[in-house]
């Protein structure tokens, strides 16, 4: 059964090769979004297995779509893969400590490097 994974990502480039890559593996169902309004309510409709997440978006930041996730007992369990252009140490320790499973500089990983992130998650 596929698993699903929500992903948050602005750049129009990276969310198509997202959709190509997930498209042709059976394992994911994916769901995409090119901002972070109404994340939660979103989150909660999709009820996905994982959620990637972009820091830098319109309308709300990655940091406080994550610290509304941990806030919610709805959403508080889902684990958060973060994958990002921003690698400073205390944007990535923040991150971290809210939450997030595993973190990305999105310069330095490939799709697949986050699909296994988001694998071991499960």
């Amino acid at each position: 059964m596929a698993r699903t994974i929500v992903i948050f990502e602005d750049d129009a480039f990276l969310l198509d090769a997202y959709q190509l890559k997930l498209s042709a593996n059976k394992e994911w169902n994916a769901i995409t979004f090119p901002d972070g309004g109404s994340a939660i309510s979103r989150i909660k409709e999709a009820r996905p297995d994982v959620v990637v997440l972009d820091l830098l978006m319109p309308k709300k930041s990655g940091i406080e779509i994550l610290k509304e996730m941990r806030a919610d007992p709805q959403t508080r369990d889902i684990p958060v893969i973060v994958a990002s252009n921003l690698g400073q140490r205390d944007i990535v320790g923040e991150a971290l400590s809210l939450g997030a499973k595993d973190y990305f500089v999105k310069s330095e990983a490939k799709i697949n490097d986050i699909l296994a992130a988001a694998k071991r998650c499960l």
